[in-house]
Parts: structure tokens; C-alpha cells; sequence
């Protein structure tokens, strides 16, 4: 049974649940990327996608366009806004 805020354990190791978890850990953030990539039929990313969120594993965002992106807590969102992009030389350690 999925809860909230508890770790995952899946029985089988190639689970639709597993690989959609697995194809957002590697970078792919929109529901047509991980599609592409696992191979899975739409309906069961989408519905993985939804069991996934709701018990904490991966988090929903929206762009600037609103489209539904996916990635895992604690990974930056979104870009660096152009007025700190050539900062970054002030804050290194010489």
C-alpha cells in the first residue's frame, strides 16, 4: 500500500511505478519524454505519474507555459534568471 512520506518498496524491480521513478531520475520531465523513454503506454505513465506524486517520491511543476513537469525533491527547478547569470566568478572560493 502506497503512504504518504514512506519509502517505495516494489516488488517487482521493473514495475511501471519503477520505471517511470527511474526515467525522472535521469532527467526526463515532461509525460511525453517519459513515455518515450520507458516505452509504456500513456495511460499507465499518467497514472504512475499520479500515484508517484501523491505519496511524495516525485514532485508536479508547471513552466512558464504551463505545461505539467515532473522531477525528484530537492532538485532545482527552472532556470537562473539572467541577471545573476555571469555573477557566479564572485562567489567561488580563490
Amino acid at each position: 500500500m502506497l503512504k504518504k512520506n514512506q519509502p517505495i518498496k516494489f516488488a517487482k524491480p521493473m514495475s511501471t511505478m519503477r520505471q517511470v521513478l527511474s526515467a525522472v531520475e535521469h532527467g526526463f520531465e515532461t509525460r511525453q519524454s517519459i513515455v518515450d523513454e520507458t516505452g509504456l503506454v500513456l495511460n499507465k505513465v499518467r497514472a504512475a505519474l499520479f500515484n508517484l506524486t501523491f505519496i511524495g517520491a516525485i514532485q508536479r511543476y508547471e513552466d512558464g507555459h504551463g505545461r505539467s513537469k515532473y522531477t525528484i525533491p530537492g532538485r532545482m527547478v527552472g532556470e537562473v534568471a539572467h541577471c545573476l547569470k555571469g555573477v557566479r566568478s564572485i562567489f567561488d572560493v580563490r
